[in-house]
């Protein structure tokens, strides 16, 4: 049997810019009581009424998005962009042992009181009152904080929160590492494209190919260095252009080919059968849906470039390009 309560006659905790990281802390509530977070698997679920899901919560003793904190309480950690301008909501299952169910276990559902808006402007720290009247309620830690008995203001506690902004600064310098090192690349291969072209026009009237061939070390008769010239007839070299649209999302790769996808919810690749004595490059394009971002899996064996992997987000279009295992993804607004 599932436990369900609901919100009503709340008034907001907070507003908050939906593109801005936040966490929110759930307390436990039983008959006017603080009571600690149970030690078994739980999952919250944040929605926004304007669109976006994100959940945290532990999973086999893994914890995802969140921490269990010592005072019992446990503390969700929302990234930004996952969720729209809107009212959140949040829905709260927890697991607990219990011998009356077939499988041991019982689910409670709950639904925490208070309430947070998304906003597109500035965000607000108001301290205000909740009802707390159900099983849970969610908190503001600056809330908490003066119920044990600190005494100063919003602003000097939150800014006591300064290793959130170092994780936020980390990840952003990781980018512009990234971004370098894209550019780095893009400077070395103009280089040799340069390099080329000096060597070709230094080919004067009057030297044959075979001439300035020795001069660059080249050991061999005229009648080798002709035979030289002769190869097997290659393909195009261009990538060929697949268009899936929102179909095959379980779909195998095939090598020196751009795949590409439209809005999908989920997309599910491998890579297929290499071609031999060639660079093979497997690449794919799609496009994350404005609700819920799409759910990519791809082989656990891929490197991801600089070890930075992205996060899909929604309403995105993402261009992903793999050679040699290793795989470098972007991020375009659509």
């Amino acid at each position: 049997m599932n436990n369900c309560n609901n919100n009503r006659g709340l008034t907001p905790l907070a507003r908050k810019n939906y593109n801005e990281d936040f966490y929110v802390r759930l307390k436990l509530v039983a008959n006017e009581m603080d009571m600690m977070f149970p030690a078994g698997d739980f999952t919250a679920i944040f929605t926004s009424t304007g669109g976006g899901r994100y959940t945290c919560g532990r999973e086999n003793g893994v914890l995802t998005n969140c921490k269990v904190n010592a005072d019992g309480t446990a503390s969700c950690f929302i990234q930004g962009g996952h969720l729209e301008v809107g009212t959140l909501k949040a829905e709260v299952r927890i697991m607990q042992d219990d011998p009356n169910y077939p499988n041991g276990q019982r689910r409670d559902v709950l639904f925490p009181d208070g309430v947070i808006e998304l906003i597109t402007g500035a965000s607000s720290f108001d301290d205000v009152q909740m009802e707390v009247a159900m099983n849970y309620a969610i908190v503001s830690a600056y809330e908490l904080a003066v119920k044990k008995g600190y005494q100063g203001t919003q602003e000097e506690f939150y800014a006591t929160f300064s290793e959130l902004t170092k994780t936020m600064n980390a990840t952003k310098e990781t980018a512009k590492g990234l971004q370098t090192k894209l550019e780095d690349v893009t400077a070395k291969w103009q280089e040799l494209n340069t390099s080329i072209t000096n060597k070709l026009s230094n080919i004067r009237d009057g030297k044959s190919a075979y001439e300035f061939a020795k001069e660059q070390g080249y050991v061999g008769t005229v009648q080798q260095w002709l035979s030289s010239l002769k190869g097997d007839k290659g393909d195009t070299g261009w990538l060929a252009l697949v268009n899936h649209g929102t179909s095959d999302t379980t779909f195998v790769l095939t090598p020196n080919a751009m795949h590409v996808w439209g809005e999908v919810g989920q997309l599910t690749l491998t890579l297929g059968e290499p071609m031999p004595n060639v660079v093979n490059e497997y690449a794919f394009e799609f496009q994350s849906p404005s609700g819920t971002p799409t759910s990519l899996s791809l082989p656990a064996t891929l490197k991801w470039y600089n070890d930075y992997t992205p996060t899909i987000r929604a309403g995105k279009r993402y261009q992903a390009s793999i050679v040699n295992n290793v795989i470098i993804m972007g991020e375009v607004s659509v």
